[in-house]
């Protein structure tokens, strides 16, 4: 039977039993999946690795490395030796020579290579990927006499040669060449406008592209050292300092036992710009101009505030180092940068205007918060393999978070501009991780095996655990202690102690428990013990709440989508209830491990009172809460009332928002109970609650489009009364037409723009009534106004391009055409994908490939097309299954072909749209090759949500149906002022 036939029963057979209950059928369907070998929904439980297994480190610093035997650093090294068993490289130096013109480069490795006595026979062998070899010379045991070797071979990533001697000790010049992609990985030619710049990044796995090496990141070479010829730019800068400049040769001053991955090199011909920091240079291109000011004072506070958190000065990492630090903001590029003193950055983030958008300021301070801490967390301390790669992430991001924390905090409360750092550390990190972890198909973030093929590691690193392990992390850090900061402790005791070092989960453990050890009131005893089944499996608990009025009985099971087995957490409990409300308490009452009693929990003992408990307190707990039927039901009577609701906290408003939608998908509770919860959203202003509640519905939105799409005997509009009922109490409060030149906080900016975006798109007329009126400037309608707020542009934009047509496009183009603000530009752009013109929206598309627009622009274009409607994902996935080799060179390589793949996943909304995708994923000649497994996560994501769909979309839009709006009659009125003003402007 052929694949496409195993579908086709497999989703006959899933259509045959939608009858069963969800839990029930959801097994069913997983047990036909793993049978057939199409859908893979098993969970994976992994051992626990072993707690003696030793922590291996670097080799001493500095000049004490010249101390060592080459015995030792050889026996040293040989234990982390993944790629050539009995193999180290004692040094490695690289010469590279760009031809910017040409678009390739030359270089010369000049390597000595040590061996074990009983591996001497074997070939050498190096990481050498997409590089061709010109010539290779040897010298046996140590000599300076170079000969021809019998040969070599360049195939899999691996360059093999054939010494044809025995010996312990070879030393090599390998002379070869390649290219210089506009990626943003390995050696490239970064291009805006018609200067350019050359840049080096490495991370995680793309040293191999530039010169022979162990890039794993297992392996370091005792003495690395770089040479760059033949560069005409005004400023370079690399790791180390300048060691020399002869013949037109740069030479960096060596690295001592250094990872290849963690070296860098910008040169360039950009600005330098004014910044208080005295180590720090920011350079921005030629033409722009006045959009720097609020980066260079957040660089200032930041690198303040990492200092003196990590307890580690910048500028004394190492001896050698280039001291200051040169941070680019790119035009074409958004990647990850681990190298010391370089850091380029993708211009959205970091260069904002005069009045910017508060969602550019929520991305862009977080993400140069984070890109300076991984000058930390990354390079100061390296991860002993990938699979510790989550100590890395989790202390990195918490300490941006700490120093965005503090940049966005104003002690006298008089600056309404700054964000709530915990709103949105909520939202952006807890929330996210929690929804993304729970579908069946996710890792965990530390595996029970060690796996060093590329796609795996692109995926380890890029994957949940940048969510995942600064959650975990937080919730340790509460739970340890609310008034001593130890995971502070622990990481800067490991930045002194470990520096230049490779960690591992256990050195994190010894830091933590070394810190840890005084704290009068402990609450966790063995902290491997306590981390260990959160960061070795995927998913996370559910804690079942069953309510008596003297006692309340936890117990937990594990939450995921899918059925899952059930293992025990070491729960933190936090609660609080109507009686006595306390939110600011987030120190645990207990860790619970199996199920717990509270007796007496302070709750009314009259029946028929409508008091309510509410555990984790402000959602800082990485689980969820399933409360009985009846206290979901005082919830959703609380959420609706104007003066109770106030009494919870807007955090854990959230938090019930996210818990009821995600139970209610999991089969845990009823959609009957869930959607009543909801409702509150009609009074609700805060943006955390309404980013859980855009998050959440989203995923019901597009399935209950396609489904009234398919049925014309359904009402079409049955989403649309869900946003008629929730979002008017926003729209009356805060309006879609907020006064000009007014300095309103910034949070309330933020949730206006994410409201307004959400309820546009569900078509709701005053709110597109509104944002047509915004869009043409009122002097002069033949231009897009200028003055439309900043954080109303992408719905402003979006609308008028979804319900217009070339003309309103046109309008953008010529905007477009007279911008420099990167993060204007990338809304134009992705509202530019909100055309219900499928002829556009191809030739979009295939504009992509060519050189039109910044590589990062490309991918970003094509999910926004994916994200616009039903009949442009249609659109897009067909032509990512004809163009998936092309859209891999033309957006960046595998990782962002993956990227784009995970978002089409996530928004395929039915039957037809499953099949098609499911069958280019099983097709031979998808041409995915070293992205398959990603595809196939995704492939089974998509199986996932369509189990869902069959499962509880149709009780979904009978709730509605039979709940519509009581306030339709203000939504009328308010259609009626909204249309009324946008004709009295025009």
């Amino acid at each position: 039977m052929g694949v496409h036939n195993i579908i086709c029963v497999l989703l006959a057979i899933v259509v045959s039993i939608t009858s069963l209950p969800l839990r029930t059928q959801i097994e069913t369907v997983t047990e036909l999946s793993d049978s057939l070998k199409v859908i893979h929904l098993e969970e994976t439980i992994n051992n626990k690795p072993d707690d003696n297994k030793s922590k291996l480190h670097s080799d001493l610093q500095h000049e004490e490395n010249h101390n060592i035997s080459d015995e030792i650093l050889v026996s040293r090294n040989l234990q982390r030796n993944n790629i050539r068993p009995g193999m180290t490289i004692f040094s490695n130096e690289i010469t590279l020579t760009p031809d910017l013109n040409a678009g390739t480069f030359t270089g010369v490795a000049e390597i000595d290579v040590r061996l074990s006595s009983d591996t001497s026979e074997d070939e050498v062998v190096f990481s050498f990927d997409g590089l061709n070899v010109d010539s290779i010379l040897q010298s046996v045991g140590g000599g300076t006499t170079y000969e021809q070797p019998a040969g070599f071979d360049t195939e899999d990533g691996l360059l093999t040669i054939f010494t044809g001697r025995n010996s312990v000790r070879f030393n090599f010049i390998i002379n070869y060449s390649g290219s210089l992609d506009s990626w943003g990985n390995g050696l490239y030619r970064g291009n805006y406008g018609t200067d350019t710049y050359l840049a080096m990044n490495l991370h995680p796995t793309n040293a191999r592209r530039v010169f022979p090496c162990f890039d794993d990141i297992t392996v370091p070479a005792n003495t690395f050292s770089l040479n760059v010829a033949g560069l005409n730019y005004q400023n370079m800068a690399s790791n180390t300092a300048v060691q020399s400049v002869e013949d037109g040769v740069t030479k960096f001053t060596p690295m001592i036992n250094s990872f290849p991955y963690l070296w860098g090199l910008v040169a360039h011909n950009m600005n330098a710009v004014s910044i208080q920091f005295q180590n720090v240079i920011f350079y921005v291109r030629q033409g722009v101009m006045n959009q720097d000011a609020l980066s260079s004072s957040a660089i200032n506070s930041f690198f303040s505030t990492l200092t003196e958190w990590t307890k580690k000065p910048y500028e004394e990492i190492f001896n050698g180092q280039e001291e200051r630090l040169h941070i680019l903001a790119v035009p074409d590029v958004d990647r990850d940068w681990y190298a010391l003193s370089t850091i380029s950055i993708w211009e959205p983030y970091v260069l904002m205007e005069l009045g910017s958008p508060a969602s550019q300021r929520k991305t862009g301070l977080m993400k140069l918060a984070q890109a300076l801490a991984r000058r930390w967390f990354g390079y100061v301390l390296m991860p002993e393999s990938w699979n510790s790669q989550w100590v890395i992430s989790g202390l990195g991001t918490t300490a941006a978070f700490e120093a965005f924390r503090i940049f966005q905090t104003d002690p006298s409360g008089a600056d309404v501009t700054l964000l709530d750092a915990d709103a949105i550390f909520l939202s952006d990190i807890i929330q996210e991780s929690l929804y993304m972890d729970g579908y069946p198909t996710i890792n965990p973030i530390l595996t029970s095996e060690e796996d060093f093929e590329e796609d795996w590691v692109r995926s380890h690193v890029n994957g949940p655990l940048r969510f995942k392990a600064p959650a975990i992390i937080r919730m340790l850090q509460l739970t340890m202690s609310t008034t001593t900061d130890y995971i502070q402790q622990s990481a800067a005791q490991m930045l002194s102690t470990n520096s230049l070092e490779i960690v591992s989960s256990s050195a994190f453990y010894s830091a933590l428990e070394g810190a840890y050890g005084q704290e009068p009131n402990r609450l966790i005893g063995d902290i491997a013990d306590f981390l260990s089944p959160w960061i070795e499996n995927s998913h996370y608990p559910m804690v079942r709440v069953t309510i008596d009025r003297t006692i309340i009985s936890l117990s937990q099971v594990r939450f995921s989508f899918a059925a899952v087995s059930d293992i025990a957490y070491p729960i933190p409990i936090t609660y609080t209830t109507s009686i006595n409300p306390n939110f600011d308490n987030l120190r645990p009452e207990l860790i619970m491990e199996n199920s717990h009693q509270i007796i007496n929990p302070g709750l009314s003992t009259e029946e028929g009172e409508e008091d309510w408990i509410i555990f984790n307190i402000q959602g800082q707990g990485y689980y969820r809460v399933n409360y009985p039927t009846e206290m979901w039901e005082v919830f959703a009577q609380v959420l609706a009332d104007p003066e109770r609701r106030a009494a919870i906290h807007p955090l854990n408003r959230a938090t019930l928002i996210d818990d009821a939608l995600n139970l209610a998908r999991g089969g845990h509770i009823g959609y009957e109970v869930a959607m009543p919860i909801v409702l509150g959203m009609e009074l609700e202003t805060e943006y955390v609650v309404w980013k859980a509640f855009v998050r959440n519905m989203e995923f019901l939105k597009r399935f209950l489009l396609a489904l009234v799409e398919e049925d014309e005997d359904l009402d079409p509009d049955i989403y649309l009364r869900m946003i008629r009922r929730t979002v008017v109490g926003l729209e009356q409060e805060l309006t879609f037409t907020p006064e000009l030149n007014v300095n309103e906080p910034a949070m309330t900016s933020l949730v206006r723009g994410l409201v307004m975006d959400h309820a546009c798109r569900s078509n709701y007329d005053p709110c597109i009534a509104a944002a047509v009126d915004w869009f043409r400037d009122p002097n002069d309608n033949t231009i897009v106004n200028p003055n439309i707020p900043a954080d109303l542009r992408p719905a402003v934009y979006c609308t008028s391009v979804m319900i217009g047509g070339e003309e309103e496009r046109e309008l953008l183009f010529n905007r477009l055409s007279l911008i420099t603000n990167g993060y204007e530009r990338l809304v134009i752009l992705e509202s530019l994908a909100c055309s219900q013109d499928t002829g556009f929206i191809l030739t979009y598309l295939q504009e992509t490939l060519g050189d039109t627009y910044f590589v990062e622009e490309r991918s970003r274009i094509f999910k926004a097309v994916v994200q616009s409607s039903r009949q442009n994902l249609a659109t897009a996935l067909q032509f990512i299954s004809i163009n998936t080799n092309n859209i891999r060179q033309a957006y960046g390589g595998s990782d962002k072909l993956e990227d784009i793949i995970a978002v089409l996943a996530g928004n395929i909304p039915d039957e037809d749209l499953t099949r098609n995708f499911v069958e280019w994923v099983n097709n031979r000649n998808n041409e995915l090759d070293d992205s398959i497994l990603s595809a196939e996560r995704a492939r089974d994501r998509v199986i996932q949500d369509n189990i869902w769909r069959m499962t509880n979309l149709q009780d979904l839009y009978e709730w509605i149906d039979e709940n519509d709006a009581p306030t339709l009659m203000i939504s009328m009125f308010l259609i009626s002022v909204s249309l009324f003003i946008a004709l009295f402007n025009h």
